[in-house]
């Protein structure tokens, strides 16, 4: 069985009476979800090669442009997506001092703060070669090892919202 043919939707969490004796052939149970045999459970960062939150340029909005390199903010990571209709956007030097914090296609954007603090969306090419705030994590996964799209729905899913 391959991971591109399972989603979340095939999984649910296991309560705690759930005994080994009711998991089906091919399954085995996890501290969290009974997942097929042939997979297994790591930490995040095992997988990725970037974890972490971006940085808010000194002078805050004074320092946005009305064009140049997308900058994203919470406001800007929807539930599974991107809202440019408020995106804001500095110029090349700033984006220069911030290079820790470029978004490249495929990442997953996390917001990490707030009332908005959950919510997930998988970076296209509209926004690739900008940058993110402080409220907002870049989770950059190891292509050949975990899918973005996956891992976005994990995140946005209630497991991954409890967690």
């Amino acid at each position: 069985m391959n991971e591109e043919q399972l989603s979340l939707d095939d999984f649910e969490p296991v309560p705690e009476e759930h005994s080994s004796d009711e998991i089906s052939p091919g399954y085995k149970k996890t501290g969290v979800l009974v997942i097929p045999e042939d997979w297994s459970t790591v930490f995040l960062g095992e997988k990725t090669v970037k974890v972490g939150s971006g940085i808010t340029p000194t002078g805050g909005i004074r320092v946005y442009k009305e064009s140049g390199r997308p900058f994203l903010r919470s406001q800007n990571i929807e539930w599974g997506y991107i809202n440019l209709d408020d995106i804001a956007f500095i110029d090349e030097q700033t984006h220069q001092s911030f290079i820790g914090t470029e978004i490249r296609e495929s990442d997953v954007l996390l917001n990490i703060t707030g009332a908005s603090i959950g919510r997930s969306a998988v970076a296209d090419k509209r926004v690739e070669g900008g940058n993110v705030n402080q409220h907002v994590c870049i989770i950059r996964p190891q292509c050949s090892v975990l899918n973005s799209v996956f891992l976005k729905n994990f995140l946005l899913s209630e497991l991954g919202q409890d967690k």
